[in-house]
């Protein structure tokens, strides 16, 4: 049997992707996810339900909303969030019936039990059918609601009729069951540096520090299958009608994470969940008997403008104590020094100023070295000569690095700038962990090594 990654939280069996309606709930933090429980492919979905008391420690409360046959929803079970309305936790979300000429999406409503293991739907009917109503858009779907002026907004994500370019419509209820149009929140043509493609998916909008913040999923075209290849976000200015974005960015410069998808820590703090999808070359394969994974939550700041992520802090709690701890480490011109063999699943936090270090990560069980290589200024990674992403780290002189690796996972902060990726194989608990500097000396501020945690 495939072997799961150590801290990142799977479905029990067969597939996982998007996070949907992560909420906290008299205590508890609440993860769903999109589930086919049929099969490790994509297929007819159904809503997972993931539940913890920590962030470290989850347990799967099996399937939380599942298609009505006949129903608005007889073709899966689609993204939404949860909203606490009246005292009562309600879920809303994407409705598909039908194919070809007779397809339709709408958006649904249902109430959950005190435990959210179940949801009742309420009204029977769909609350909106968007395409009955807006017109100039494609599909619109992955509603997300926010408090306005007394009542609600929902934004959908969809795409412009005669684009190509993503888009997000928004509307406006007082009472989240009759809905009123309010036009496109936002838009942008495809293509360009950053291309954000002709569809928007699962749209958040949550305030970071002061901020207005919008992530978007892009999904482009492929053959045979759309390509769900990252998050991009915006941060801006809102009026309850427009979005008015003054910078942008990919939330993650890796290729599988997707869907991310925003709630609250119990102090308020917004954190995101995201799908880490399968490596490219394992998602055309038959039964993998699991499918997809969580990524860790992350943290979110505002920083000169920029938005930057980490780690939720309390995901530290995942971590033993320091198998390695040192500070003020120099590094000649080609010297380097062995942090450790053996361990496939750690966290690993540099600091330096000025010159990046190479990093080995471990060798995989074909023997290919993983490096994350600092010494160019941008760092890039790589396995054999495979490359695997690059992600820039920030302005000034000062630098951290922080690397979370659950042997088929990697998640990589780069002065809060993130780039995950999806091994073929997993690291080999042979391979070796190494720092060496390049062809200029590297000053380490400091260097910590740290297992998981015995639970």
């Amino acid at each position: 049997m495939r072997p799961r990654p150590r801290f990142h939280a799977t479905a029990p069996a067969n597939w996982m992707s998007d996070p949907n309606g992560p909420v906290l709930w008299r205590g508890r933090q609440h993860v769903f996810y999109q589930h086919n429980p049929d099969s490790s492919r994509w297929g007819l979905m159904h809503w997972g339900h993931l539940v913890s008391d920590d962030l470290v420690t989850w347990h799967d409360e099996g399937i939380a909303l599942r298609p009505t046959p006949g129903g608005a929803d007889a073709d899966g079970s689609w993204s939404g969030c949860i909203r606490i309305v009246d005292g009562e936790p309600v879920v809303f979300y994407t409705g598909a019936a039908g194919t070809g000429a007779g397809h339709r999406q709408s958006v649904l409503r249902a109430v959950g039990d005190a435990g959210l293991t179940g949801f009742r739907p309420d009204p029977v009917e769909p609350v909106l059918q968007p395409l009955a109503t807006a017109t100039g858009t494609l599909h619109q779907r992955d509603p997300f609601l926010i408090p306005w002026d007394g009542g609600w907004l929902m934004l959908l994500g969809t795409g412009l009729a005669d684009g190509p370019g993503g888009a997000i419509a928004v509307w406006h209820s007082r009472d989240t069951r009759e809905w009123a149009y309010r036009g496109i929140l936002f838009s942008l043509p495809a293509g360009g540096d950053l291309d954000t493609g002709p569809v928007w998916e699962c749209p958040q909008l949550v305030q970071v520090d002061g901020e207005w913040v919008l992530l978007v999923s892009v999904q482009l075209p492929g053959s045979p299958d759309p390509l769900c290849p990252y998050v991009v976000w915006f941060v801006g200015d809102f009026d309850g009608t427009r979005f008015a974005p003054r910078a942008s960015g990919l939330f993650d410069a890796g290729e599988v994470v997707y869907a991310s998808a925003v709630s609250e820590a119990a102090d308020g703090r917004p954190l995101v969940w995201s799908w880490i999808q399968e490596s490219p070359a394992l998602r055309g394969r038959g039964d993998l008997g699991w499918s997809g994974a969580m990524a860790l939550p992350r943290e979110l700041a505002v920083r000169d403008g920029v938005l930057v992520s980490r780690p939720a802090r309390e995901t530290d709690a995942l971590w033993d104590e320091s198998l390695v701890r040192r500070a003020d480490v120099e590094l000649a011109p080609g010297s380097g020094v062995e942090l450790a063999e053996g361990v496939s699943v750690y966290r690993l936090r540099l600091a330096w100023r000025d010159a990046g270090p190479r990093v080995v990560l471990g060798r995989d069980a074909d023997g290919r070295e993983l490096v994350l290589d600092a010494t160019g200024g941008a760092s890039a990674a790589t396995l054999g000569a495979v490359g695997l992403g690059e992600v820039v780290p920030g302005p000034g002189r000062d630098h951290v690095l922080d690397v979370c690796v659950d042997a088929s996972i990697v998640e990589v902060f780069l002065d809060g700038h993130a780039l995950t990726f999806r091994l073929d194989v997993e690291l080999s608990a042979a391979g070796a962990i190494s720092v060496a500097a390049g062809g200029r000396p590297v000053a380490l501020g400091g260097v910590e090594l740290r297992a998981l945690a015995s639970r």
